[in-house]
């Protein structure tokens, strides 16, 4: 298995050449969506979060401009009216522009399917938006998925023909790890790892916890108390994250 979080940022580094040289930095630092020293970072998904949070923010503006351009157009101009999928079609082939900047939401659709699959732990998705990716890794130069990536889709699409039991147990949704039992809680493998690294590596480190039976005490008694209180504390988070999305949104339209 290639690692799902290791695509994912692939993908945004895939953007990010697609992106390269377009203004769209400098449109996210003038909107306060990012900071002039970070911005640069994001082309290449030096951090993922914020990354991810500028594509979401990007392709949510975009359509709600397409949106608006398309109604101001039926209101003022006096050629015959069009819906918005056939004006879409007509404009990307009278405009250059306008088609580069409908190509990026057609990646960002694709990061943020992508995104979702495991979070759904939808194995069919998940294949699917995959191959829709491997063409564009291909088309930006990004060789070495652009060389395994194909691989490593045809061998999930043949894992019905090879391997069924495995097929069945990752239609049930056992390609992802799930961190509770809540809905749209699960996360790649190689996600998993990382968090669990990064919590095992804390102040002190595994060492410094297995050496101390007092720290291993606290770790072990405590831990079902902390973990409740950070759950908790996410929620609160969650909620003044979405607070910060339509105040972003607002600010690049």
């Amino acid at each position: 298995m290639m690692g799902g979080l290791h695509i994912e940022i692939a993908i945004m580094s895939m953007i990010g050449s697609w992106l390269t040289g377009s203004g769209w930095t400098d449109i996210l630092v003038d909107a306060g969506v990012t900071s002039p020293g970070r911005a640069e970072s994001l082309l290449s998904c030096s951090h993922v979060k914020r990354t991810t949070y500028a594509h979401q923010v990007t392709v949510a503006a975009l359509v709600i401009l397409e949106g608006h351009t398309h109604k101001s157009r039926e209101i003022c101009s006096e050629e015959p009216y069009l819906d918005f999928d056939e004006w879409c079609t007509n404009r990307t082939e009278e405009s250059v522009q306008f088609l580069f900047w409908s190509i990026t939401i057609e990646l960002d659709v694709l990061l943020l399917a992508y995104s979702l699959s495991p979070r759904e732990s939808n194995f069919i998705k998940y294949k699917r938006v995959l191959v829709d990716i491997c063409p564009w890794m291909f088309a930006l130069d990004h060789t070495n998925y652009a060389r395994w990536l194909p691989v490593f889709v045809k061998t999930l699409q043949e894992l019905e023909i090879h391997h069924h039991s495995i097929n069945e147990e990752f239609m049930k949704g056992k390609f992802v790890s799930m961190k509770t039992n809540r809905s749209f809680s699960a996360i790649a493998d190689d996600q998993l790892h990382k968090q669990s690294n990064k919590k095992i590596k804390e102040i002190g480190g595994a060492i410094g916890l297995l050496n101390n039976p007092t720290a291993l005490l606290k770790w072990t008694v405590g831990g079902p108390d902390i973990v409740k209180m950070i759950s908790d504390l996410d929620l609160e988070k969650i909620r003044n994250l979405l607070r910060k999305d339509s105040e972003s949104i607002l600010l690049l339209l």
